[in-house]
């Protein structure tokens, strides 16, 4: 069984293989060389005209309080590693140890955690996505890759599987009007692993866990997904290098207005 396979398994439709050209495989580029800043990853993913996003993930001033909802991507990114280690030593735990593990670890704070009949059927249904993978088959999970030739840092998909390689991330709230922003992540993914192993990978997958169902879905990284990423690392890795500490762009009434980064903004600009 191989990685696009198993997605298919857990109900994702495998699309045409994109036609992808030479000169936009992960091997042929080199943009990191030119610049001294490394932005992380969601700086780059975010929709930010100004520049502003970019501007304060480089300065490191990015710590927004816990909410449900960033406890609840905690506690599901912290079960992957223990459900696929139990899946293939054919070991049951109750799943509310690693909880208290996260907790006690990162100081979360208990009243923000999801309920319990959650947390044990997600780790459930993860453990059954685990179960029908063939023993043969290679699963890194938080692998992290190397994306300075790109000028990124942070590049850490939740699971890669192979073969073939395929970098699959984890959502636990999954919106479609958020699909560019996925897509833009795998592609970053995708040309950091084509960098490392010297081959090419096509796709990408994502599965949603919702606390009623899990889901998953394959995207092909064709030419356009690599083209609008290599675009915008372009462009705010520029804003980066041209902005002063007490200017981090000019703000914007449409976008800066709903922003969940824009105290952060403020205070700095203070």
């Amino acid at each position: 069984m191989t990685s696009l396979e198993w997605l298919k398994m857990l109900g994702a439709k495998v699309p045409a293989r994109p036609r992808v050209p030479e000169s936009l495989r992960g091997w042929n580029i080199k943009l990191g060389q030119f610049f001294r800043y490394y932005l992380p990853l969601p700086a780059l993913i975010t929709d930010c005209p100004t520049g502003r996003v970019a501007y304060i993930f480089h300065r490191g001033l990015v710590k927004t309080p816990d909410t449900p909802s960033t406890v609840r991507g905690k506690v599901y990114h912290a079960l992957l590693r223990p459900a696929y280690r139990e899946s293939r030593e054919g070991k049951v735990t109750d799943a509310m140890r690693y909880v208290e593990q996260l907790v006690e670890r990162e100081s979360v704070d208990p009243s923000l955690l999801p309920e319990r009949w959650k947390i044990e059927y997600f780790y459930t249904r993860l453990r059954e996505a685990f179960d029908l993978l063939p023993p043969d088959t290679e699963v890194y999970v938080e692998k992290e890759l190397d994306g300075s030739f790109l000028g990124v840092s942070g590049l850490r998909p939740d699971l890669v599987v192979q073969p073939p390689p395929l970098p699959v991330e984890l959502k636990t709230n999954f919106y479609r009007r958020r699909l560019t922003e996925y897509v833009l992540q795998l592609t970053a993914y995708t040309l950091a692993l084509e960098n490392s192993l010297e081959a090419p990978v096509d796709y990408g997958g994502v599965i949603e866990a919702t606390p009623r169902d899990v889901r998953a879905f394959l995207l092909g990284i064709d030419a356009l997904c690599r083209r609008k990423l290599l675009s915008l690392i372009s462009q705010k890795l520029a804003v980066c290098r041209s902005l002063e500490p007490e200017d981090p762009g000019s703000p914007d009434p449409v976008y800066c207005g709903r922003c969940r980064y824009r105290p952060v903004c403020e205070r700095d600009r203070q």
